[in-house]
């Protein structure tokens, strides 16, 4: 498999995520399992070597993913500070 599989192949079992507690989780091992049993990948090295690579992808998306919530959780917090702020100061016409 060249890298552009590999990639593609992350694309199809990001899919395959579930969502929990805090945000989402990782591919599990038995959607990539299934996804090389309908591939029709028997060698057990070249098994190895596609899930260390997912997983690879995996961890990176998974950081970038954390990240971005993260700001956006800051970004909010900040918003309602702000208003708060503003609450009382906002002169309303009579």
């Amino acid at each position: 498999m060249d890298l552009a599989e590999y990639y593609e192949a992350f694309a199809h079992l990001t899919t395959s995520r579930q969502v929990v507690m805090g945000g989402i989780g990782g591919i599990p091992v038995s959607q990539v399992e299934s996804y090389l049993n309908l591939r029709g990948i028997k060698d057990i090295d070249e098994r190895l070597t596609f899930l260390k690579l997912v997983t690879a992808l995996d961890v990176v998306y998974l950081e970038h993913h954390r990240e971005t919530y993260k700001q956006q959780q800051e970004s909010s917090k900040k918003t309602v500070e702000e208003a708060k702020a503003k609450k009382g100061k906002v002169k309303w016409p009579v």
